[in-house]
């Protein structure tokens, strides 16, 4: 479902199905930031620790 870590079709789709799993209403908002800050800054720790 990741290609890596950067899909954002799987992310969404995950972050989705928690938030209306656990009774929250759906802020795409805050999903789509979710994934931009999430996505960079697993990005940056691999650089970093060189993986």
């Amino acid at each position: 479902m990741f290609i890596g870590f950067h899909s954002t079709e799987g992310w969404d789709a995950i972050l989705t199905w928690l938030s209306r799993h656990s009774g929250l209403p759906e802020q795409p908002i805050a999903i789509n930031l979710f994934i931009a800050t999430v996505s960079v800054m697993i990005d940056s720790l691999h650089q970093v620790l060189d993986f």
